[in-house]
């Protein structure tokens, strides 16, 4: 189920987040090594590759060159939220915990960054981090869409359970 969440999230998250890519001064380059020591890639190619991956379906490409863009360009928040969600719905918790992590600190009033956070910690069973990134995700107002709000509310109260918070 919370697979089909996040699935749903891919699909709508960078058109959500997305924003101008910052620009470079005259002269500078963003070309590096792609995955598997490829010859040099542009950014700007990484994240067109990036993209196509994900749309395609192709999920381990598409984790492959979002690793390779938020490397060569670390600021780049869209590309931390897709890593993030492709490798929750892959059941990667640990890692796309840290990638929320890294979108959050670069967004760090979207709830449904903290939120995403909050369920990839519970998935990888970090509960306290859970927990606190969860409420963080509604203190803020929205978690994001309904699904991911039921989802978020679920996760809520079996981790209140597991800590006897019973009355909340």
């Amino acid at each position: 189920v919370l697979a089909s969440v996040v699935h749903a999230v891919v699909a709508a998250g960078p058109p959500l987040f997305a924003q101008a890519a910052p620009s470079r001064p005259p002269g500078t380059s963003a070309k590096s090594t792609a995955p598997a020591a490829a010859p040099a890639v542009p950014f700007e190619e990484v994240a067109r590759r990036a993209t196509a991956a994900r749309e395609s379906g192709d999920t381990k490409d598409a984790i492959r060159w979002y690793r390779e863009g938020v490397r060569l360009r670390p600021s780049w928040d869209e590309g931390w939220w897709c890593l993030g969600a492709l490798s929750y719905e892959q059941g990667l918790g640990a890692p796309a915990a840290r990638a929320f992590a890294r979108f959050v600190a670069l967004k760090p009033d979207s709830g449904p960054g903290w939120a995403l956070r909050g369920l990839s910690e519970f998935q990888a069973k970090n509960y306290a981090d859970s927990m606190r990134h969860l409420a963080r995700g509604l203190s803020l107002g929205s978690v994001g869409n309904a699904e991911i709000r039921d989802a978020v509310y679920y996760h809520m109260a079996v981790l209140r359970i597991r800590a006897s918070q019973f009355e909340l």
